[in-house]
């Protein structure tokens, strides 16, 4: 995978996910959103006393805030064919903890676990151009070795299909019977 950092809060995700750089990008987000919010706190700062000295000086101010409440705006462009799983549950679990905007905008392709990041945007945030394409489907797993082995990986992808499932369902707003569908 290919990262590409962009110094207006938005990284290029572009190839497979995979060789742990879902700690490349994690790490960005973090950055990026502390460097944000120390910006903003400044920016509030500066405001309040404006605010204090203009009351000091006998000014009229005005009592709604001087700033609208702002949250730190990530983005990420995608164009992926997916990968692996625990690496997209690290950037996926990101995306969700951090108190920010987060843009995803599809460019290509986005495909299962690019697919799920390009979903997972702020609602109202997340775009995909014109000649893209989104593609889901279900956990694959290599399985070998025993048949108690088997077993167990079977029932951890049976475990896995079904965490998906209910991630998209959350985000598209679409019903079980139709998630189904899209990753089968």
């Amino acid at each position: 995978m290919i990262i590409t950092l962009d110094p207006e809060n938005t990284i290029f995700l572009n190839g497979k996910l995979e060789d742990d750089k879902s700690a490349d990008v994690v790490s960005w987000m973090l950055t990026s959103y502390y460097e944000q919010k120390e910006e903003l706190a400044a920016v509030k700062d500066i405001a309040k006393k404006s605010k204090k000295a203009a009351k000091k000086r006998g000014e009229e101010v005005e009592e709604s805030p001087v700033l609208p409440l702002k949250r730190p705006m990530i983005t990420l462009v995608l164009n992926s064919p997916g990968g692996n799983y625990d690496e997209l549950v690290a950037i996926y679990d990101m995306m969700q903890l951090l108190d920010a905007d987060i843009r995803t905008i599809v460019m290509g392709s986005a495909m299962s676990a690019g697919a799920l990041l390009g979903i997972s945007g702020t609602c109202g945030q997340r775009f995909i151009t014109p000649t893209s394409r989104l593609m889901f489907h279900a956990v694959s797993m290599g399985i070998e070795g025993k048949a108690q082995d088997i077993k167990i990986d079977y029932k951890e992808s049976e475990r896995l299909n079904k965490q998906i499932a209910e991630l998209i369902k959350n985000h598209s707003q679409i019903t079980d019977e139709e998630v189904e569908r899209f990753c089968d």
